[in-house]
């Protein structure tokens, strides 16, 4: 069985065309989903479904540091743009695919380092490499 050490990840989230790693990040997250409807008819005991719409979502965190990379992603929730996002596993295994940022969390504990997490929603087709 084959494993990777989560050292080795990274994720990019930035206007079409541009790319950058977010700096200070320690983790991301990422859900697929597929709808089950329900189709159940009169008479029948047990429920029946057929498989829906598929979305995504993804979310990552790490560090507050201020950096450009950090501001820029605030600015592209802020101006409500459609941006690339790509999330590795190591340097050639991922998934990527284009959304919006739909959150952004500034964390500050008193006795702690100041933490940062964004919130990220898929739209269209998520592609792995």
């Amino acid at each position: 069985m084959t494993t990777y050490n989560g050292h080795n990840g990274y994720f990019m989230i930035a206007a079409s065309g541009s790319t950058g790693t977010i700096a200070s990040m320690a983790h991301w997250s990422l859900t697929v989903s597929a709808d089950a409807n329900d189709v159940t008819v009169f008479g029948n005991v047990w429920r029946d479904f057929k498989s829906g719409c598929i979305s995504w979502t993804a979310s990552g965190d790490g560090f507050w540091d201020g950096s450009a990379s950090q501001t820029g992603v605030h600015a592209l929730l802020i101006a409500g743009t459609q941006a690339d996002a790509y999330f590795y596993v190591n340097t050639t295994n991922g998934y990527s695919g284009k959304g919006y940022l739909t959150g952004e969390t500034v964390d500050q504990p008193v006795c702690g380092v100041v933490a940062i997490s964004f919130d990220f929603q898929g739209t269209g087709t998520l592609s792995t490499s």
